[in-house]
């Protein structure tokens, strides 16, 4: 007697997918829409900006 085609879809729907982190595959199903988005080149703009000004402030006031 071959199953409904609805309890199929039913089993379906209640099966969770899992990461298969026995095997080395781990997914992350988590995204955080709240975090700021900042684009890499801007990152290294402000890290070169900053050792520019600590490159400065050396020259300027000696210790």
């Amino acid at each position: 007697m071959p199953k409904s085609r609805s309890k199929v879809r039913r089993r379906k729907e209640r099966r969770e997918i899992r990461p298969l982190s026995s095997a080395g595959l781990i997914s992350f199903y988590e995204e955080f829409e709240g975090r700021i988005k900042v684009k890499p080149h801007v990152i290294i703009a402000m890290a070169v900006l900053f050792t520019l000004v600590i490159v400065l402030l050396r020259f300027l006031i000696p210790l």
